[in-house]
C-alpha cells in the first residue's frame, strides 16, 4: 500500500539495455547504485559478524534516538524488542545498560543518550 497516489512504469530489459548502449554513464550508475545497495544490504551481517554486541547495542540506540538538533529523545522499545535489533538476549541487553549509568538511563524502556555523542 502507497503512503499517497503514485504511477508505476514498467522498464523492460530490452529497453533498459539498449538505453545502456547509449549512454554509458548510466551503466555506471547502475554500477555504482547496485554496489551502494550491496554495502547497504551487506551492513547488518558484517555488524553482527565482527563487532561485539556492546557496540552493535551503543550504534543502534545512537541510531535510533539522534535528531538532527542534537537533542534527545526517548526511545520508546522494550529491552526486549532492542535485543532482536542486536541479535542479542534480553538479559544481556539489560545487563550492558546498567552499567552505562552515566550515558543511558535504564528502565522497561531504554530512554536517553547525552546529546554530546555524535550519530554513527
Amino acid at each position: 500500500m502507497a503512503l499517497e497516489d503514485s504511477k508505476l512504469l514498467r522498464v523492460r530489459n530490452g529497453d533498459l539495455l539498449s538505453h545502456v548502449e547509449r549512454s554509458p554513464d548510466l551503466a555506471i550508475d547502475l554500477i555504482n547504485l547496485a554496489g551502494q545497495r550491496m554495502r547497504w544490504m551487506n551492513r547488518p551481517l558484517n555488524e553482527q559478524v565482527f563487532l561485539s554486541m556492546l557496540v552493535r547495542l551503543a550504534r543502534k540506540i545512537l541510531c535510533l534516538t539522534w535528531e538532527q538538533s542534537g537533542s534527545r529523545k526517548v526511545l520508546p522499545l522494550s529491552q526486549s524488542e532492542l535485543a532482536e535489533y542486536v541479535c542479542a538476549k534480553r538479559e544481556t541487553v539489560s545487563k550492558t545498560l546498567f552499567t552505562w549509568p552515566n550515558r543511558v538511563s535504564s528502565s522497561r524502556h531504554v530512554a536517553v543518550l547525552s546529546s554530546k555523542i555524535a550519530p554513527p
